[in-house]
């Protein structure tokens, strides 16, 4: 789940459980009963817990698609061929032998492969733009790729 509506339920549950602070809240004029205060700082805490773990069960906290960098509009149709194929087989019967399952296994075969491509590609594009870089002694890239390894 990432959307609001998501978050609005999580953070009433969590709201739900935390006690108000009546007296202290109704205590008239200049209050100076320490408790109050007490009260107040216990309730704001809590307000702020519930607002962390609505978050946290609900609010999405890496950018979608920052795992596979590399994945392509190619990949996504090789993906939607072989759910097609799998589904086809196991409508089927599951067999596993004759041209239904031949033709999952090769479409999941040549779909695993641009995986693997895809993935190997990036690593090689990363690897030559970092060797690059490395060779024309870019001082800027240097000094933030040295912080980057020392703060790991």
């Amino acid at each position: 789940m990432g959307d609001t509506d998501s978050y609005k339920w999580h953070l009433t549950n969590q709201l739900s459980a935390i006690n108000l602070p009546v007296e202290a809240l109704t205590c008239s004029g200049k209050c100076d009963n320490s408790n109050h205060c007490l009260e107040f700082e216990e309730y704001y805490s809590s307000l702020v817990s519930c607002m962390h773990l609505a978050a946290k069960s609900s609010v999405p906290t890496v950018k979608i698609g920052f795992q596979k960098h590399w994945w392509t509009p190619e990949l996504d149709e090789l993906k939607q061929q072989y759910i097609a194929a799998t589904d086809i087989w196991k409508a089927a019967g599951r067999p596993r032998s004759g041209d239904v399952n031949a033709n999952r296994v090769r479409i999941k075969l040549r779909y695993k492969n641009a995986i693997k491509d895809a993935a190997m590609n990036a690593d090689t594009v990363f690897n030559d733009a970092l060797y690059d870089k490395l060779c024309k002694k870019d001082s800027w890239f240097l000094e933030n790729l040295a912080k980057a390894l020392l703060y790991e």
